[in-house]
């Protein structure tokens, strides 16, 4: 991310959702949403596979954004993907 905040993104905010399971789609959609007119992204955790919710893989996500990134993560599986971890770890 080049330095992006989400109270300097304009008004109003213009939200683009990512929900991609691996980090080279998220990437792609991140790229259209930007093309798109996108001031911001909410990037779903949930739907990326555990191994794209590693540090290093998230900070690819944010480090390639021209947009500030708000990144929830919703205690559900969602279709298509098994979790190996448990509702508690992911709280945590």
């Amino acid at each position: 991310m080049r330095n992006c905040k989400f109270t300097e993104s304009g008004d109003p905010i213009i939200l683009g959702v990512l929900k991609e399971h691996t980090v080279a789609d998220t990437l792609k959609q991140l790229a259209e949403c930007e093309a798109a007119g996108a001031t911001a992204c909410n990037l779903h955790l949930s739907y990326l596979v555990d191994e794209n919710r590693e540090p290093e893989s998230l900070k690819k996500i944010f480090e390639t954004a021209n947009v500030p990134i708000m990144a929830v993560h919703y205690n559900h599986n969602p279709k298509g993907i098994e979790r190996k971890d448990t509702s508690d770890q992911r709280v945590a």
